[in-house]
């Protein structure tokens, strides 16, 4: 029976409780509409009843001989949706369940709530979420004004997540293929553990066909990634391109309720070849020989070269582009000639990223990641986060004639490097480099100047020995750039 605030009846369903008549509720707005259902367990069933007028939403089988129990609501799993908790038992013959029983939505839509449900009068403020107890407990009814109802966490209520597909690359264990993709979550909510991610050859909506499906093994909160990988058997190639598309169990079937569902899938552009054949375990050459910069006339642009003198190249891919417009000449697969990537800076006043992977015919890949940016006295601090430690380089060079004197903190330390008469100059960050690709580079500029972080010291002050005609007579940075 529910009433109304003035003691009068709101409306009444018709249950089963002769063995004790002391079952109670809990109550949970599990749609976020403004509007809280009621969850209730008899000698027989257990009910989702509309909070309005009592229409049942929900029942299933549920045997108890109720003593003191009733039905909890809280996110058990820490997936970002509410589950409702339910005891059974079958001591007074109303039915075999028996045990502690878990529910949620089937397609996932329930809002977020609290991890914790502590004691019989649960009502949000006797316990903290750490599970402690607060010394002078707050009162309920001036902050939330309800019993046995646990709270839609903060933020939206109807927060979702958002998961995406990204940055897949192939690589051979050891002649095994394996495909590694990347695992995101753009959205406002936390999505849990084990989220089916396919792996297609092809476009899955146009028959592309299944080479198998992986599960997430975290949580994923807002902001953050993981990568899984698929292993194929020995010999295992494809016809097309694979296509990786995340919250799919196989035929673009998912189960994850999100606030945008056209952004899961990702065409990689990769073919799966062949293994690496034997003998063959040299990766492509990728390196970074010259960096154009832009004293008259835009754009700033980072010259990469990229050969293989075994199997021959099978792929060139950009997998990170910031700030820069990346032109891969094209080649035939298999080839054993020098190919040139240029990137072109889109703003001048920021920094750029690139990262490269080259792919031979044999599985082998490595790949270029130079940071290029400009800065001088008026634009401040320039900050570079989640940097290798094999970025040690720390190249510098001015934008005119003046003295450029360069301060570079590294997770801390720091480090002073000067050019004079317009010569360029390379300091080694690599003493104060975490393992990893964890550390901060923060850059400050005394003058004019365009610095470079790269993985070998490059050879500096000579011009290339060919050039196409809009970057001639310029001067460059000149050096290998590891993979």
């Amino acid at each position: 029976m529910v009433f109304e605030t003035d003691g009068t009846v709101k409306w009444t369903a018709v249950t089963q409780d002769f063995s004790s008549n002391r079952t109670g509720s809990s109550v949970f707005d599990f749609d976020g509409d403004g509007a809280a259902e009621v969850v209730y367990s008899d000698e027989i069933r257990l009910y989702i009843y509309k909070g309005f007028d009592g229409t049942i939403l929900f029942q299933t089988l549920l045997s108890s001989c109720t003593w003191h129990e009733y039905p909890v609501v809280a996110d058990v799993d820490a997936d970002g949706n509410a589950e409702i908790v339910a005891v059974a038992n079958n001591n007074c013959g109303k039915g075999p369940q028996q045990g502690i029983f878990v529910y949620g939505d089937a397609s996932d839509s329930w809002v977020t709530t609290r991890r914790i449900w502590n004691q019989h009068t649960y009502h949000i403020t006797n316990v903290n979420d750490d599970g402690t107890i607060p010394t002078v407990e707050a009162n309920n009814w001036e902050t939330f004004n309800n019993f046995r109802q646990n709270v839609q966490t903060a933020g939206s209520v109807l927060a979702s997540p958002d998961l995406t597909a990204s940055f897949l690359r192939i690589s051979f264990v050891p002649g095994d293929p394996l495909i590694t993709a990347r695992i995101g979550n753009g959205g406002a909510n936390v999505v849990g553990a084990g989220v089916p991610v396919a792996f297609y050859d092809g476009d899955p909506s146009s028959g592309g066909t299944l080479l198998g499906v992986v599960n997430t093994t975290v949580a994923l909160q807002p902001g953050q990634f993981e990568d899984v990988t698929l292993s194929l058997p020995a010999g295992t190639t494809t016809a097309g391109t694979i296509w990786v598309s995340a919250d799919d169990a196989g035929g673009l079937v998912g189960s994850t309720n999100e606030c945008d569902e056209s952004n899961n899938i990702h065409n990689s552009g990769l073919v799966l070849g062949s293994a690496p054949a034997p003998g063959d375990t040299t990766p492509p050459r990728c390196e970074v020989i010259g960096v154009n910069i832009a004293h008259a006339a835009p754009p700033t642009n980072l010259l990469v070269e990229v050969q293989d003198t075994g199997s021959g190249l099978d792929a060139i891919n950009g997998l990170v582009v910031n700030n820069a417009v990346v032109n891969i000449l094209a080649f035939p697969v298999g080839t054993n000639a020098v190919i040139q990537v240029v990137a072109d800076k889109i703003d001048e006043g920021k920094r750029s990223r690139l990262e490269i992977q080259a792919i031979d015919v044999a599985g082998n890949s490595s790949t270029c990641d130079p940071v290029l940016a400009t800065i001088t006295r008026e634009s401040g601090m320039l900050l570079v986060r989640d940097v290798r430690s094999q970025e040690r380089y720390l190249t510098v060079s001015p934008n005119g004639q003046e003295r450029v004197v360069v301060m570079a903190s590294v997770n801390g330390t720091w480090f002073r490097a000067q050019t004079d008469d317009g010569q360029t100059v390379t300091i080694d960050l690599g003493t104060a480099m975490s393992d990893g690709s964890d550390n901060t580079v923060a850059i400050r500029s005394f003058g004019d100047a365009t610095v470079l972080l790269s993985d070998v010291a490059p050879t500096v002050g000579r011009r290339l020995p060919v050039a196409p005609p809009w970057w001639q007579s310029q001067w460059w940075l000149v050096g290998s750039w590891g993979g």
